[in-house]
């Protein structure tokens, strides 16, 4: 915009990305999801986005940038959006960073996953409409591959009519009907928590939330008792079994251990992933949120729990690890 003097009194940019994702078969016959005309396995972790001063806000558009970067650090190529919806910058960075998006819709209590019918017609045509309004409002961020309508079960009804919707309202992505469970076989992919997500005739297999155990951080911690699906044992040097809420803290021999067990989850990912026909799977979680001490950094950001660069380089398949 220029004044009547000719003198520039504002200036706009914008900036355009160009990607393709699709649902196709790979040379061995397996529905694999494909970016680019090439199947990719997606390597990332699932992200809540909160944060310990602002909760659902985070303090400054530097700090948005810096999860991302975060993510990019550790050599993943992927990030799962927890049923949360950001503010239109964090998908800016993770446009022009170069971070691929699985998108949530938030949860709430409109269903019951076990009949899959709606609590109330009223409840359901809430949820489309703020559904459609997620959709429309993130719709021109190239990084969003992957729409996902329900979590773990979580307010989940009419699976199937709500992932055809979806599909109809923007077919240049693919809908995940349901992260978790339970899955009713429409969508585009076949997710699973936990294991190995291996292709169905009709889906990509994606494990979307998995290896939940952590260790805390003493003094960069949320106040009060933390849990995760595991901690580290000094005694064997191993992860303890089943969900803890006593965990071990962070030291020299733990952040050791965390690390390695990183490096082994992503590294097998990246020899075995496309032999299986996997299309991702996503660690649980990037950063802790409150209680949930499972992060690979802590909750203020302020200390990263695993070795980044030893873990990027399994991720990225650097290492020959065997």
């Amino acid at each position: 915009m220029k004044d009547a003097s000719g003198q520039v009194v504002d200036t706009v940019t914008s900036y355009c990305g160009l990607r393709d994702v699709a649902l196709a078969k790979d040379d061995k016959g397996r529905q694999r999801l494909f970016l680019n005309g090439q199947p990719v396995v997606l390597l990332g972790a699932l992200d809540q986005g909160y944060w310990p001063d602002g909760i659902y806000t985070a303090p400054t558009d530097a700090a948005l940038r810096y999860d991302l970067e975060a993510a990019k650090r550790l050599g993943f190529n992927a990030l799962r959006k927890h049923v949360k919806v950001e503010p239109a910058r964090w998908y800016y960075w993770a446009d022009t960073l170069g971070v691929l998006v699985m998108q949530d819709m938030p949860s709430n209590q409109c269903g019951d996953p076990f009949t899959d019918l709606p609590a109330s017609p009223e409840a359901s045509e809430q949820y489309w409409v703020e559904f459609q309004r997620l959709i429309a409002g993130r719709f021109n961020h190239p990084s969003i591959i992957i729409w996902c309508p329900f979590n773990e079960g979580w307010g989940q009804h009419d699976t199937r009519r709500i992932a055809r919707l979806v599909k109809t309202l923007d077919p240049s992505r693919l809908v995940d009907e349901a992260s978790g469970f339970p899955w009713h076989g429409g969508g585009d992919i076949a997710d699973q928590h936990g294991g190995w997500a291996n292709p169905h005739p009709l889906q990509a297999g994606l494990n979307t939330e998995t290896c939940g155990y952590g260790i805390t951080v003493p003094g960069h911690d949320w106040p009060g008792k933390h849990w995760s699906t595991g901690t580290y044992d000094p005694a064997t040097g191993k992860q303890t079994k089943g969900k803890c809420d006593q965990l071990y803290p962070l030291d020299k021999a733990s952040r050791k251990w965390y690390t390695a067990e990183m490096v082994k989850f992503y590294g097998d990912n990246v020899r075995d992933g496309s032999s299986i026909g996997t299309s991702g799977n996503f660690k649980c979680q990037l950063i802790d949120v409150e209680s949930e001490a499972n992060g690979l950094l802590s909750y203020d950001r302020a200390v990263w729990k695993v070795d980044p660069d030893v873990v990027r380089a399994a991720v990225t398949g650097q290492l020959n690890n065997k």
